[in-house]
């Protein structure tokens, strides 16, 4: 009977990944080869330049990683009213953000920060933790020694045991851009236990199908070492859990970019699938590198549209209420 076992076991191990890929449709497209860059010019740690501008409203920090064994970076936001003694009890919702390019850095979305204290300031944000961070070597993966996602989890240990955030799936909500939109989604739908809302902005969903299909490998020189790890494996694996937690999610993409016509397939793929989400067409120019979503630009009822689903996300959150209570079942109920 054991030996049976055994082989049921393995048979499974087997057909899953199949079956997974089985799901995964099929396109023509061929990405674009993506510029070469030194992943050996990587530090988990990296100084502020003094040629930076940096806000006053962020602080650099850093955290143990465990898993990587060395100072990790990251840059955090602190509601003005978090050291008041009127709020000492108060908890905050914390919005995790996800930097495009390789290799990783704490500094590369900080270009984002302005307009988002802008909206806070403004009132159109609520006030919330707001922490950049640094992806890995290869950033979000977990590859080759390196510990880009064991990294993410590690630090939301930390920002829950040192700063007053609310500390559950509800109080965290990723935001990447590029690399930290794929980053977002992997997360999202492996981690949901962790975190319960994502917004994708422009994210390559192209190279995530052919990590897809082609067993890993990404581009020239690059490898993911679990061809599973990807947007599109990982959302129908989401959507078969017996009892998948419910997330909010909103993908945006630039029309007329190389990544629209993945990210359009990606959308049709997620309805297909059922999962609820909200899907953004945003004018050139407005996920430039010098911009945010959150800042008004050539189409400002889409960008008005996305920090009204921000503002929702981070107004639940910092009430801390359950999901369930507030939103539908990304999931039909049979």
């Amino acid at each position: 009977m054991k030996t049976l076992y055994r082989k049921l076991s393995a048979l499974a191990l087997t057909l899953v990944p199949l079956l997974l890929h089985a799901q995964v449709p099929d396109y023509d497209w061929q990405p674009e080869a993506r510029d070469p860059v030194s992943l050996e010019r990587f530090r988990w740690y990296n100084k502020t330049p003094d040629s930076f501008e940096l806000h006053p409203a962020l602080q650099h920090q850093k955290f143990r990683s465990i898993e990587n064994d060395v100072d990790v970076g990251y840059f955090i936001y602190l509601p003005e009213n978090y050291l008041q003694p009127d709020f000492a009890t108060h908890r905050y919702p914390v919005l995790y953000m996800l930097h495009d390019g390789r290799p990783g850095n704490e500094h590369k979305a900080l270009n984002r920060f302005d307009a988002l204290y802008d909206k806070i300031r403004q009132g159109t944000l609520p006030e919330t933790l707001i922490v950049f961070t640094n992806g890995g070597r290869l950033p979000y993966y977990d590859q080759g020694g390196d510990y880009g996602e064991q990294a993410i989890l590690e630090l939301t240990k930390h920002i829950d045991k040192q700063y007053r955030s609310v500390p559950n799936r509800v109080g965290r909500t990723l935001f990447g851009f590029g690399d930290g939109a794929r980053a977002s989604l992997r997360y999202i739908f492996k981690h949901p236990e962790l975190f319960s809302g994502a917004i994708a902005a422009h994210p390559g969903l192209q190279w995530e199908h052919q990590v897809s299909k082609q067993q890993g490998s990404e581009t020239e020189g690059i490898t993911i070492e679990d061809p599973l790890d990807n947007a599109w494996d990982l959302a129908f694996s989401y959507t078969a859990r017996q009892h998948a937690l419910k997330i909010q999610l909103a993908i945006a993409v630039t029309e007329n970019t190389q990544a629209f016509p993945s990210t359009l397939a990606f959308h049709d793929y997620l309805n297909q699938l059922s999962v609820a989400h909200e899907f953004y067409v945003l004018a050139p120019g407005e996920l430039s590198a010098g911009q945010s979503i959150a800042q008004e630009g050539e189409n400002p009822m889409v960008n008005n549209a996305l920090d009204q689903f921000l503002r929702q996300q981070l107004l639940m959150s910092r009430a801390g209420k359950r999901l369930d209570a507030e939103i539908g079942s990304v999931i039909p109920a049979s």
